[in-house]
């Protein structure tokens, strides 16, 4: 019979690693593998057959990362079995009972992992988009830059023949205020 138990890096880790805040989430999900945990005892102690309280198999196996990770987390345990009389039948009404017990557990643990792997699937979007509009801003101050490095070498280069030509007309002023008077005109 299998038995889900709550995964031991779930309760490890019962708040944000980051800044230690308690995730409803996961409280929430460590209440409802509870539930089902009980409910799994609850049928094996009764020492009936369980295949009629499990829901039926579904047609695709979790795909997921989280999905996977929450319902590969059940583990077997082995039924003991007697030869002696059969065991009494418990009232119908309790199985039914249980069963839908079960199921709104199993329920509400699937709409859990839906949310938390909607949250999941927002966050790395919000992220992602954050890191694009970083890499537009940088690729905007990038080119800005870039131009203004050009514009620099630009005014050098005319400050470059400014200079030379003030050094012309200086050694043209030497030359001419060496000249006597007479040789000016």
């Amino acid at each position: 019979m299998s038995m889900i138990r709550p995964s031991s890096s779930l309760s490890a880790s019962p708040c944000c690693p980051s800044c230690g805040y308690r995730l409803p989430e996961n409280a929430r999900i460590r209440e409802l593998e509870t539930q089902v945990q009980l409910l799994s005892e609850k049928v094996s102690a009764t020492k009936y057959d369980t295949s009629e309280l499990r829901p039926p198999p579904s047609p695709t196996p979790p795909t997921s990362r989280i999905s996977s990770f929450l319902f590969s987390s059940s583990s077997s345990s082995s039924t003991t079995t007697t030869t002696a009389a059969a065991p009494p039948t418990p009232p119908p009404d309790e199985l039914a009972k249980e069963r839908h017990l079960r199921l709104k557990a199993e329920e509400q643990l699937q709409q859990v992992t839906a949310e938390l792997e909607d949250l999941s699937a927002s966050l790395f979007q919000s992220a992602n988009e954050m890191v694009a509009e970083e890499r537009r801003a940088r690729s905007k101050l990038e080119e800005r830059v870039a131009t203004l490095e050009k514009r620099d070498l630009e005014k050098r280069e005319r400050l470059g023949v400014l200079e030379r030509a003030v050094d012309r007309i200086s050694r043209v002023r030497e030359i001419l205020g060496t000249l006597p008077a007479g040789e000016r005109t």
